[in-house]
């Protein structure tokens, strides 16, 4: 939805506790890594899930990743090739968690949502607003994406006033 949701906290914790069955193997991988990896080959994708310790592999965008604004290229110029990338990702991993960006910064979550299996979107508590959750999952499903469900992040459990004051 919004830069600052907790994406990346929210899509780490789920994989960490995927991955804690033994028998299911885990990647977390940042969409943009993803596409500079699929953008180098397919080769070089497997090459870094293949460096993955126990169940869990994360992939995200670091020195050795290097993001190329390579517009236009095999993942951004292919829809084919960016279903080929997640295909193969179902190939290697029991599951793949993919850690898209806010809608409002880049459309890279509508760039896979017609070839995952669905999207689960993170929204801030007491930030988010109803109209912008609603824009966000019509924006998605306009882009053959389906919704499988929210996370409220950041939620606090406030004491009401007039508990303090029966104290």
């Amino acid at each position: 939805m919004s830069p600052g949701e907790g994406v990346s906290y929210v899509t780490r914790t789920f994989a960490e506790e995927l991955a804690t069955s033994r028998f299911s193997t885990v990647a977390r991988i940042d969409l943009r890594a993803l596409r500079a990896l699929c953008q180098s080959s397919m080769e070089t994708l497997q090459q870094s899930l293949s460096r993955a310790s126990g169940n869990l592999c994360e992939i995200e965008v670091t020195d050795r990743i290097q993001l190329r604004p390579e517009r236009n290229g095999r993942w951004d110029g292919s829809w084919q090739y960016r279903r080929d990338c997640i295909d193969f990702l179902r190939t290697q991993v029991d599951y793949a968690i993919l850690d898209c960006g806010s809608l409002k910064q880049s459309g890279d979550v509508l760039s896979v949502a017609p070839f995952v299996d669905g999207v689960i979107l993170v929204v801030e508590a007491n930030r988010t607003r109803r109209e912008q959750l609603s824009h966000a999952e019509r924006t998605i499903e306009a882009a053959q994406g389906q919704i499988l469900g929210h996370v409220l992040n950041k939620r606090t459990y406030p004491i009401p006033d007039w508990i303090y004051r029966r104290l």
